[in-house]
């Protein structure tokens, strides 16, 4: 469990569908253990200087506008690239952003 949640999980919750789906294909029993995981999960350390922690306090609204300026900071303002890390389209992403200047 702690390799699960120690990964970043860039392709979201697919990815990690995925991931548990083969260890499940591959265990013989009901206990997924560590060796039945994907490799690249046992090889990857987490990143943490990528990853970024939202306050308690912040409302949904409040996460969401920190998350994208986060994102856009990451990718140097490239709103492209932000919006394919988000998982959301571009003009869903420049909605958002001027949303959050109103």
């Amino acid at each position: 469990m702690q390799i699960l949640l120690n990964y970043i999980w860039p392709g979201n919750v697919r990815e990690l569908e995925n991931a548990v789906e083969a260890a499940m294909a591959l265990a013989p029993g009901d206990v997924i253990e560590a060796k039945y995981l994907p490799s690249f999960l046992l090889l990857t350390q987490p990143q943490y200087a990528d990853f970024y922690q939202i306050p308690q306090h912040f409302t949904l609204k409040e996460a969401e506008n920190e998350i994208i300026r986060f994102t856009l900071e990451k990718t140097k303002g490239n709103k492209s690239k932000a919006s394919r890390l988000l998982g959301m389209g571009l003009r869903t992403l420049q909605r958002k952003i001027k949303e959050s200047l109103n």
